[in-house]
């Protein structure tokens, strides 16, 4: 295969070294890639046990008022005890009588398990934003590289000006 002519002319030191940075910013773009897949699974995969153990833990009942009088409430409902609330319990909730109250083992009203689906959301959420941190410091690297080496091939350039432009002046017209 010939080499097109182009690759052999001579190079400025500065399209050098945006070639190197440029490599090493695509490294760092596929290695943060699989960061952020890892950040990802790692979170989707600590909610998700999370999850079941809260599952496993907590209780929805549905409440029913057994005398208005004395303001009790007996909570019962798939795997926890009978359990009586009344006026004098420290623990207390609002609660509407047909609603279902979510309760952990002693007893103690809490919200409902997390989700698979909160789960994958987690895990999606936190393995973008390492992707866009990712994504935000190799486009910074490169536009300061790009800028850094505009700036010296500005400055070469006025150089060389500096010595052409006389000659070209006193040309004949």
């Amino acid at each position: 295969m010939r080499r097109s002519p182009e690759l052999d002319a001579p190079r400025r030191a500065t399209d050098l070294l945006e070639d190197v940075v440029a490599r090493l910013l695509g490294a760092v773009a596929i290695f943060g890639c699989g960061v952020a897949l890892l950040v990802g699974l790692t979170e989707f995969t600590t909610t998700l046990q999370r999850s079941r153990v809260e599952a496993a833990t907590r209780s929805s009942v549905v409440p029913t008022a057994l005398d208005e009088s004395r303001r009790s409430v007996l909570i019962s409902g798939r795997g926890s005890p009978h359990l009586r609330i009344s006026k004098i319990t420290t623990r207390t909730a609002s609660v509407a009588a047909a609603n279902p109250v979510v309760s952990t083992r002693d007893g103690a009203p809490t919200g409902p398990p997390t989700t698979a689906a909160q789960a994958l959301g987690s895990g999606l959420a936190s393995g973008l934003a390492v992707l866009m941190l990712d994504a935000a410091l190799v486009s910074g690297a490169w536009w300061a590289t790009r800028r850094a080496t505009s700036a010296i091939n500005a400055a070469a350039w006025e150089r060389e000006w500096a010595l052409v432009e006389p000659q070209w002046r006193d040309l004949p017209r």
